[in-house]
């Protein structure tokens, strides 16, 4: 998903030699695509008093610093703000401090005289963006947490073991609060059907990969009976492996008869 840029690209230089600002500058004035609004603070402390009084678009920041390491300035920009990309510049390659700029939050790393107009507007353009993707990313989660907590409907996660991972607030509504070990190894063990349904839901599950509206009872907290209407998906993941995610609501349905043969729905 591309994501688009600022018409004008500010740029907050932070870097204690003013030789390396003008060549910083000219190289941002060789760039062919973008136009930069570039600005320069000289020492730890200066660059500390601009990140307080306003974000700019991308930090390029020097590792040497007079008294401190621009990793120590990486990690101060991150506790300021989530706003902005950092670009490490130092004047020598060293795998060491890229790892270390890496772990620190930075976008990309690049060794001084091996910078060109291209390469640093390559450079940016892909913080840029990488960062806006981010950020997109988590406002996304955020968007489907508030929406898992504040859902009226009963929502959960199983893992391929079985194991219980998340239940929204609704569904402990719904079955009358229960506590965390009638969670896990009763209705999660389950499937959130009754333990005459479960073989008929795992059965569906392995055939189409997801069940849909299937009618069951639950027994809750307090002992009485809820007809709920339950729905589950197998959610593959990248590495081969899988979760169960599901729906529960109160049903005005009569449960699925059971197999023929089976005993009568034993509740949990």
């Amino acid at each position: 998903m591309h994501h688009p840029t600022p018409d004008v690209i500010r740029v907050l230089l932070i870097e204690d030699e003013e030789t390396h600002y003008h060549v910083t500058r000219a190289l941002l004035e060789g760039a062919e695509r973008c136009r930069f609004s570039l600005e320069w603070a000289r020492s730890y402390a200066e660059a500390r008093a601009m990140l307080d009084a306003g974000p700019h678009d991308v930090y390029l920041v020097d590792y040497f610093l007079e008294d401190r390491t621009g990793l120590d300035l990486i990690r101060d920009i991150g506790r300021v703000s989530m706003s902005n990309p950092v670009i490490m510049l130092t004047g020598k390659g060293d795998r060491s401090v890229d790892m270390e700029a890496m772990k620190a939050g930075a976008a990309d790393y690049l060794v001084k005289g091996s910078i060109d107009p291209q390469t640093l507007e390559r450079s940016i353009l892909y913080a840029l963006e990488s960062h806006a993707a981010r950020k997109a990313l988590l406002e996304a989660e955020a968007r489907s947490r508030r929406t898992f907590e504040h859902l009226p409907i009963g929502l959960f996660r199983i893992g391929a073991d079985g194991d219980l991972i998340e239940v929204n607030p609704a569904l402990h509504e719904i079955l009358g609060y229960p506590d965390e070990t009638l969670l896990r190894n009763g209705y999660a063990r389950d499937l959130f059907v009754s333990s005459a349904h479960a073989t008929d839901v795992r059965k569906g599950l392995a055939a189409n990969g997801h069940v849909s509206a299937f009618a069951s009872e639950l027994r809750k907290a307090d002992g009485s009976v809820v007809a709920v209407s339950v729905s589950l998906w197998r959610c593959e993941l990248g590495d081969g492996s899988y979760y169960l995610e599901g729906t529960l609501d109160r049903s005005a349905e009569r449960p699925h008869p059971a197999a023929a043969g089976a005993p009568e729905p034993r509740l949990p």
